[in-house]
């Protein structure tokens, strides 16, 4: 959700910005004395060399058209960039952490005191909070699970005749494929609806194959099988999906993930296992 994801955001930043700051600390102490002066006459841009010494201050023409004067201006040109970036990446870095010290993510059912985090549901016919609770986005994860157990939610109303295939868990699938999405998902206890519905930011409502919950982070994942590859039509509207996934907030490899087969490279479980790994779904290794 929006919430975590910008806790991450910040601390990828604030670690960028420490790298760089690291870099530009080692670059200036490589770097010449004395100053560039920029001088513009004529529609000419001429470059002056500038040195403080014994209270004197010297100037000299830097002639671009040689290698040594060329270099001399770049590097006068990157010090002037350093000595008024680190500055700025100093406060930056000190406020991120400040803030990131003091911040702590909202999440309401842990507030309730009877369950902690890690933990999915709250004891038994404990009532799921208001969804007025929560921050737009964010999962109410024990009402999601209750209707997920109970069948509350919209399945794809398109062609469910198609849906004919079961699974070892009481679904009805529209492909072999989807039917080993669906029992590897149960034989590793991952909670999950299958064809449900989901609104897409543009307000349209497409039906990814999987919604997986995330037991650790509480929150959702999507999961697409392409399964018609060999088609051009279908594999040029899957990239449109992605595309419209991505427009509203589902990143791949954060919060979508798909697999793919052609006739001659079917679905496999190892591919299955792959996905699942690279989206933290499976149970930490202990």
């Amino acid at each position: 959700m929006k919430q975590d994801a910008t806790i991450q955001a910040m601390q990828a930043l604030l670690t960028q910005y420490e790298n760089l700051l690291n870099r530009m600390d080692r670059l200036w102490r490589t770097l010449p004395e004395g100053n560039l002066s920029v001088i513009h006459r004529d529609a000419n841009t001429y470059y002056r060399y500038s040195q403080q010494t014994d209270e004197v201050r010297n100037q000299v023409a830097i002639h671009t058209a040689t290698k040594s004067g060329a270099k001399l201006v770049q590097d006068l040109i990157e010090k002037r960039t350093v000595y008024h970036a680190r500055p700025i990446l100093r406060k930056n870095i000190k406020a991120l952490k400040a803030a990131l010290t003091q911040l702590a993510p909202y999440e309401p059912e842990l507030l309730t005191g009877l369950l902690s985090y890690g933990e999915l549901r709250m004891p038994k016919d404990t009532p799921s909070l208001p969804d007025t609770f929560f921050l737009p986005g964010q999962l109410n994860v024990q009402k999601w699970i209750d209707d997920t157990l109970a069948g509350n939610f919209r399945l794809n109303p398109h062609k469910p005749e198609n849906r004919k295939i079961p699974t070892a868990d009481g679904h009805m699938t529209r492909s072999k494929s989807e039917e080993l999405w669906c029992d590897i998902l149960a034989a590793e206890s991952l909670l999950y609806r299958y064809d449900s519905d989901f609104r897409l930011a543009s307000g349209r409502t497409v039906y990814p194959d999987f919604t997986v919950l995330h037991q650790r982070e509480r929150r959702l994942i999507r999961i697409e099988h392409f399964g018609l590859m060999d088609d051009p039509k279908y594999a040029i509207d899957q990239l449109y999906k992605l595309e419209e996934y991505a427009q509203s907030g589902l990143l791949p490899g954060r919060d979508l993930f798909f697999t793919v087969e052609t006739k001659d490279r079917p679905l496999t479980r190892d591919r299955i296992y792959e996905v699942l790994d690279r989206s933290g779904l499976l149970p930490a290794a202990a």
